[in-house]
């Protein structure tokens, strides 16, 4: 019987170990209990506006009329195979243009400011010159 060295055996297993952890393994992710991601389809929302300082949308996503989330563009969303898909923008596109009181608020008060200060200024000089014109 041959005898069988201790270094060898350890050395086969080392390089055993290093070739099993070079392996790739397909793995999947499971999303809920026995659902993994290859029963779902997936699809990203895709702007197509091209309006380069209105890129804050949110989008609600109703799966057969049940709420699935709410998502930006460019992210990917699981749906399952054969559904019904709404997608709902949140809300209206927000632009920095205010509401028009505020540019009549500024001009109410540039009349009023003006009536107050040259009002004044031509009511005292209408008031001396027809005193003026009485003597």
């Amino acid at each position: 019987m041959k005898t069988i060295n201790i270094k060898f055996v350890v050395i086969v297993f080392v390089l055993f170990s290093l070739f099993l952890l070079t392996i790739p393994v397909k793995a999947e992710t499971i999303i809920y209990d026995n659902i993994t991601t290859s029963q779902y389809k997936t699809f990203k929302i895709v702007d197509d506006i091209n309006i380069k300082y209105i890129n804050d949308y949110t989008y609600d996503i109703y799966i057969n009329s049940s709420f699935l989330g709410t998502y930006k563009k460019e992210e990917l969303i699981y749906v399952p195979d054969n559904s019904s898909v709404n997608i709902v923008i949140n809300g209206g596109i927000k632009t920095d243009m205010p509401a028009i009181t505020d540019y009549v608020k500024p001009s109410i008060t540039l009349i009023v400011a003006f009536f107050f200060t040259f009002g004044v200024f031509i009511f005292v000089v209408i008031w001396i010159i027809r005193k003026i014109w009485r003597i």
